[in-house]
């Protein structure tokens, strides 16, 4: 396994929020392809910000990260 996709893989394995996503492997390398920033460092993001909003819960947390990640990998300016 790629160490990018497994630091990604681990920080979803530790969060509470993100634990339960099912083929973390395949969706870690999605991300590594598509988006041109540290992914590792906005799952801690993403963990932080489930963890201050507890009424945020999400029925599809796949679908929270592509969004989230999308926001990010916008040029300044444009969020």
């Amino acid at each position: 396994m790629n160490p990018d996709v497994a630091r990604i893989v681990e920080l979803m394995n530790r969060s509470e929020y993100l634990k339960d996503i099912k083929d973390k492997e395949t969706l870690a390398e999605k991300l590594i392809v598509v988006y041109c920033i540290d992914i590792g460092n906005e799952i801690k993001k993403m963990d932080l910000w489930l963890y201050a909003n507890p009424h945020k819960r999400y029925k599809n947390y796949k679908k929270f990260i592509v969004n989230w990640l999308s926001r990010k990998d916008r040029p300044y300016g444009k969020q």
